[in-house]
């Protein structure tokens, strides 16, 4: 709920993270609502990626590399 939600610092990048199709987030229309409410509270930098053919914990997957390297992309994106 957005009412919850107190803005602090809306130059925060939020990445968000996870396979598709994961039961933890319960499904991706509410993976990508979780996504929008940061927007729509006020964060500016808010990215997001789903990982297909992986398993639930992405970070010790066989394909991990990838992730690995999606995420490094952000964080040195986030310090130019």
């Amino acid at each position: 709920s957005m009412k919850k939600w107190q803005m602090k610092n809306n130059q925060l990048p939020v990445l968000f993270v996870a396979r598709k199709n994961d039961p933890c987030i319960t499904n991706e229309k509410e993976f990508d609502k979780a996504v929008s409410l940061l927007k729509k509270v006020g964060y500016q930098h808010v990215s997001s990626k789903l990982f297909e053919h992986m398993q639930h914990e992405i970070l010790n997957e066989k394909n991990k590399k990838y992730v690995y390297q999606y995420i490094l992309k952000h964080l040195k994106s986030w310090s130019n």
